[in-house]
């Protein structure tokens, strides 16, 4: 891929034409058929999440595995907005509940797990 500038004047549509006061930039992008965040999949669970009103999530893990595991809530980024480890709420899931009101709208990854089970990832929409 390259990237063009070109200061004070127009950016040529030949991306190999001269500019004066410009810049011009190669990248190699790789294209794949998914963003990896399920290669340390936690086996065996069933997450849910779910919301009335795009700000108020509830998160449900339903799973055999009973130990502490970390919830994190990642911005498109990657940047971690909120990491807390949480139980077990009953015998069968790990139920949490999520304000997201306080962030801007868009995309964010829900991650639950540990490094000894693996990890679910959800995404979600914030409006």
């Amino acid at each position: 891929m390259r990237v063009k500038t070109n200061w004070n004047a127009g950016v040529p549509d030949d991306s190999c034409e001269e500019t004066t006061y410009g810049e011009t930039e190669d990248y190699m992008v790789n294209v794949v058929t998914s963003l990896n965040i399920g290669d340390l999949e936690f086996n065996g669970s069933n997450m849910i999440v779910y919301s009335t009103d795009n700000e108020n999530f509830t998160v449900k893990l339903t799973t055999n595995y009973s130990d502490l595991i970390t919830l994190s809530i990642y911005d498109i980024r990657g940047r971690i907005l909120e990491s807390r480890n949480i139980s077990k709420a009953n015998n069968l899931s790990y139920i949490s509940n999520l304000n997201l009101s306080n962030v801007e709208a868009g995309m964010y990854f829900i991650r639950l797990g540990n490094s000894t089970v693996g990890y679910k990832t959800e995404r979600i929409i914030v409006r």
